[in-house]
């Protein structure tokens, strides 16, 4: 095992890593945003009830981004209240993190690499090449090595709950 950041090895502090099942590269389904009252038609209240979701607030706006979803694509790059994210998932651990994507005035087009999985993932921008870890967003390559992600405001929820807070809310 790895150092930490806390400086002791991850199996220590009670980390424990394993090997990603699955492929790590999943091609995106031809995805769009609908609205509250296309979800709710789409299946029954208990199915909603439980749906667990990333929920994003920028600009005013808010979107939910279903774990179902998330776990067959792990990136997805959208835009959302005037701003430019990224939502990312490692699925080992179910834990979702949100970016965003524009760094030095340019807006980044994010994919997942070939190598690094789990804890360890990396990234990949299309427009420089650089290569990211995706849980902490530093840039560990690449011409923007170095830099670091801001993370855009989200929350872990259950579709019950977010709607109810975001009635006006995405799906995407």
């Amino acid at each position: 095992m790895g150092p930490s950041s806390l400086g002791a090895p991850l199996d220590t502090i009670g980390l424990q890593l394993r090997e990603p099942t699955g492929t790590p590269h999943r091609k995106p389904p031809d995805a769009k945003s609908v609205s509250v009252a296309e979800v709710s038609a789409s299946a029954t209240d208990t199915d909603l009830a439980k749906m667990l979701l990333i929920g994003v607030a920028l600009g005013g706006s808010t979107k939910a981004y279903p774990f179902d979803l998330l776990s067959g694509m792990l990136v997805i790059n959208d835009s959302l209240g005037g701003g430019e994210v990224f939502v990312y998932l490692e699925s080992d651990t179910d834990t979702a993190l949100v970016y965003d994507r524009e760094v030095d005035g340019r807006v980044l087009i994010f994919s997942t690499a070939e190598d690094g999985h789990g804890a360890f993932a990396v990234l990949v921008d299309a427009e420089t090449g650089s290569r990211w870890l995706a849980l902490t967003g530093k840039a560990i390559d690449g011409l923007l090595e170095s830099r670091v992600l801001n993370r855009a405001l989200s929350h872990l929820s259950f579709w019950f709950a977010w709607k109810d807070c975001n009635p006006d809310t995405e799906v995407y």
